[in-house]
């Protein structure tokens, strides 16, 4: 009857470690995860990691006349639909800060690198570039509650 008492108490040990262990990791990503908005107030963007890697996906904008990928340089992709489209993707935690992906203009077609950090809980730093970091463009993501502009 002892040993039940100690085995019980082992495999309640073992899962509250995976708890503590399991909601450290899932704070890390909660920091980036949720719906963030430009600060020009043009694009949302939610964010979500996924199997350790950041994805942001379009899911709404200003310019209604835009529905489709109209400007990628890949014709084939031209008709995927606006809506849903990754735009932020394979970035890897480094640290403080998720790198080592890219950025996606849809208004312009074009693919950039891209490194990001939280300045604070509702404010990411957002760094797209060409090649090298130094050669790029910084802009701020305001975390938001709205799914709509």
């Amino acid at each position: 009857m002892q040993s039940k008492k100690r085995d019980g108490w082992l495999e309640r040990l073992c899962v509250t470690l995976m708890f503590l262990f399991g909601t450290g990791s899932l704070s890390m990503a909660e920091g980036v995860e949720g719906y963030w908005i430009k600060e020009s107030n043009d694009v949302i963007v939610k964010v979500n990691v996924v199997n350790g890697q950041l994805v942001g996906r379009l899911l709404d904008w200003k310019d209604r006349n835009l529905k489709w990928d109209s400007y990628n340089p890949d014709p084939s992709l031209r008709g995927r639909a606006l809506k849903g489209l990754p735009v932020l993707y394979g970035l890897a935690k480094n640290g403080p800060k998720w790198g080592g992906g890219t950025i996606y203009d849809a208004t312009q077609g074009k693919t950039y690198g891209a490194k990001l950090w939280l300045e604070n809980p509702n404010v990411m730093v957002v760094r797209g570039f060409l090649g090298v970091s130094v050669l790029g463009k910084t802009t701020k993501w305001m975390r938001t509650a709205k799914t709509r502009l």
